[in-house]
């Protein structure tokens, strides 16, 4: 596409992400607890007044309204603008790394799902099936238009794989310590994630995720001057980014990878 109307495309697609971004707050907010995504309209859940439509531009309204509710004025969540800022960059960045390909709707459809079922897993401790299935199957769909069957088969086969670790690995951590040491939900999220991403890109997804969380649980455990023992940080938010990172940068981030490892190996 000529550059000149690139950019326009970008920056509507961003826009379009913003919006998407304040859609999964609402996914966010409701899937969790069983309720609908569409009825009723978007509301305050502390004292259930209607938000007005200009009350719910994308990051702007947040900070005109200081981070509280107009009605009520009770805070609103920081997680409302940082969803909706994600929602914006996942297109953002898919179409400047990829231009207008395939590959750069995969990383949306993953990106924007990721941010939802990353956010719930975070919040709630729960990995909902049908987001699940918003993630792998519309993943499955895609790979086949991108790379016709043999895409499909490459895509289901790196989807076994990395969930057929996960179920292995839950099964033998909790053998050893006697109690459930993984969530079948983490199990399922990485059959989703595994749709996109190709299987010489595992180990490089794996550390990328293990490395968040372990990050993630010392900031927690030093913040709160507590034992790390004592922190429980759902791994979904760690495989979401993980995931989505090795998406857009696996090639580069298994190369890094090769040359730490291969002075270890002479």
């Amino acid at each position: 596409m000529d550059q000149a109307l690139f950019l326009p495309v970008v920056v509507f697609a961003t826009l379009i992400g913003l919006a998407i971004g304040s859609f999964l707050n609402v996914v966010i907010h409701r899937v969790p607890a069983g309720e609908s995504i569409v009825h009723p309209p978007s509301h305050c859940p502390s004292c259930d007044r209607r938000i007005r439509w200009y009350e719910n531009v994308p990051l702007l309204s947040w900070i005109l309204l200081g981070g509280k509710c107009k009605g009520c004025r009770a805070q609103i969540s920081a997680r409302y603008p940082l969803v909706e800022l994600l929602g914006g960059l996942v297109p953002l960045l898919c179409l400047l790394e990829f231009g207008l390909t395939w590959k750069a709707l995969l990383g949306i459809v993953m990106g924007w799902n990721l941010i939802a079922l990353g956010f719930i897993d975070f919040e709630t401790k729960l990995v909902p099936d049908v987001l699940v299935l918003t993630l792998g199957v519309p993943g499955l769909i895609l790979q086949f238009l991108a790379g016709s069957w043999s895409g499909l088969l490459l895509a289901v086969v790196s989807s076994l794989i990395l969930g057929g670790f996960f179920w292995l690995t839950r099964k033998l951590a909790s053998l050893w310590m006697g109690e459930e040491a993984m969530g079948m939900g983490d199990v399922t999220l990485a059959l989703g994630i595994g749709v996109y991403l190709h299987p010489l890109f595992l180990p490089v997804f794996l550390l990328i995720a293990s490395v968040s969380v372990l990050v993630a649980a010392l900031i927690w455990a030093w913040a709160r001057k507590v034992s790390l023992r004592e922190v429980e940080i759902p791994f979904g938010p760690g495989l979401a980014l993980g995931g989505w990172v090795t998406f857009m940068a696996g090639l580069p981030l298994m190369d890094g990878l090769m040359r730490l490892v291969q002075p270890l190996l002479n």
